[in-house]
């Protein structure tokens, strides 16, 4: 949908009624709810490919913690020193 057209769509819903914005949410939500049953299943993960997952990423993070050198500012420091 084009940015104008959601903006006229949303300008109009304003000028509805609450009845009438609550009859069109539960109209919207009806038809999100027919596409997203529409949709194929994505892959699943399993439980133990989670759990794989993450201890992949603490091993990582443990080698990155271990490779810092000492006295070096951390990405963490660094980002929120940006932000100041």
């Amino acid at each position: 949908m084009v940015e104008g057209t959601l903006d006229q769509v949303q300008r109009l819903a304003e000028q509805l009624s609450p009845q009438d914005q609550a009859r069109l949410l539960a109209a919207l939500a009806l038809r999100m709810a027919q596409v997203m049953n529409s949709i194929p299943p994505s892959a699943t993960v399993t439980p133990q490919e989670s759990a794989e997952a993450w201890e992949k990423f603490l091993r990582l993070g443990e080698a990155l913690t271990a490779s810092d050198m000492p006295g070096s500012e951390t990405l963490t420091e660094a980002v929120l020193a940006m932000r100041r």
